[in-house]
């Protein structure tokens, strides 16, 4: 495209530097009109009628607004494209026999060629000759093929985690999402949010929350055991998460993100003050924050105002750990903890210990002298978890 030449008696500069347009001429004064010329009007027309063809419309000379309707068509929105798209009886003629010859061709794009095909669950390896068949095993999907007689492993890509998040002291709510369910067989899909109520909840209780379906419709259930007790109708489930109740039964205010849950004000689990309290618990386990029969990797922060003490969280599994109030301890001497220590003759010592934990627990082990000294304290804080 280009602006009225100079040499067309234009009306140089008009709307700027270099942007010529139109005069009307005088010829009371011998000033001449602007003539554009052919090129320009064979410009204009081309230009104009680009647009209206490009628009799937043959230029008419009858019509007054195909420029109008091919610019419309332009910047319609998507959403009414897609309605009559849907509606139309060939969308797209010029592509649909590629199309087709594509999805067709396992070798182009094995994980799409899944045309006419049905959805059969399985746990094992699937026969040979079950045509236009999607298997759906541990380890994704399979797809049989005819004429090539062999199978397509097809990756899974559907996100297998389904998040809960926290509405109220007495309701959570399952966002959407698919997970895998307890047997690692099926694959659990919530294609809209599900708000449970926790009924009649215990004091100071920690609640399993599990998705069920019986694959017409979903439910949530809370059980305080990791084996839940479905109704008959609902046969797959999968553990999404757990709650915990405080000590007037409300649910305590949590925000998960993937496997990690954060508790929105955290929890003060253990507060030992003197150092006869300390010393009675070393080489035991300490209950804190975390969820029961579900191992965890806890986000502690710990505070101790000790004489020279020496302080290691570990798994209980691995049990009390011998230590004395100078050892040099790196974590890797030892297996699962992290340790913190203080100096002498009274320290403060704070910092974040993260450790895994077994059935809610952590074992506590201590070392440290001077025993006689008051004013000694532990403090245990539980901030989140995160699940193994």
């Amino acid at each position: 495209m280009y602006r009225v030449k100079s040499s067309r008696n234009a009306a140089i500069d008009k709307f700027g530097p270099g942007k010529n347009g139109f005069k009307a001429g005088d010829p009371q004064l011998a000033i001449p009109a602007t003539t554009p010329g052919y090129e320009w009007f064979d410009m204009i027309q081309e230009e104009i009628a680009k647009v209206v063809e490009a628009n799937g419309m043959t230029v008419d000379e009858n019509s007054m607004d195909q420029l109008y309707t091919a610019i419309q068509k332009m910047v319609k929105p998507a959403s009414d494209e897609l309605a009559e798209h849907i509606v139309a009886e060939d969308p797209h003629p010029v592509y649909s026999n590629a199309l087709n010859t594509h999805i067709q061709n396992p070798e182009a794009h094995p994980q799409y060629a899944l045309k006419n095909s049905s959805l059969l669950i399985s746990s094992s390896v699937p026969p040979t000759n079950q045509g236009n068949i999607v298997y759906v095993l541990n380890n994704g999907l399979m797809y049989w093929h005819d004429e090539l007689s062999k199978y397509f492993t097809i990756e899974s890509i559907v996100k297998n985690r389904i998040n809960i998040e926290w509405l109220s002291a007495t309701q959570i709510k399952a966002n959407i999402g698919t997970v895998r369910d307890s047997t690692s067989r099926y694959d659990i899909f919530l294609g809209a949010p599900i708000v449970a109520t926790l009924n009649s909840p215990t004091n100071n209780t920690w609640y399993h929350v599990f998705i069920c379906t019986n694959g017409a419709d979903n439910q949530i259930i809370f059980d305080v055991s990791i084996n839940p007790t479905l109704q008959s109708s609902y046969a797959v489930y999968a553990r999404i998460g757990s709650v915990k109740t405080d000590a007037t039964g409300k649910i305590l205010k949590f925000l998960q993100i993937d496997k990690t849950v954060f508790w929105d004000t955290p929890i003060k689990d253990v507060y030992l003050n003197g150092y006869a309290a300390i010393v009675a618990v070393n080489g035991k386990n300490l209950a804190v924050s975390t969820p029961p029969d579900v191992i965890v990797k806890a986000d502690f922060h710990v505070y101790v105002y000790a004489d020279n003490a020496r302080i290691f969280l570990r798994p209980p599994s691995q049990g009390a750990f011998a230590i004395t109030p100078f050892q040099d301890v790196t974590p890797n001497a030892f297996n699962g903890g992290f340790g913190i220590a203080t100096g002498s003759p009274l320290d403060l010592f704070s910092t974040s210990i993260k450790t895994f934990t077994e059935n809610g627990q952590t074992c506590f082990n201590y070392a440290g002298v001077n025993h006689a000294q008051t004013g000694a304290y532990f403090n245990l804080v539980t901030i989140g978890y995160t699940e193994i």
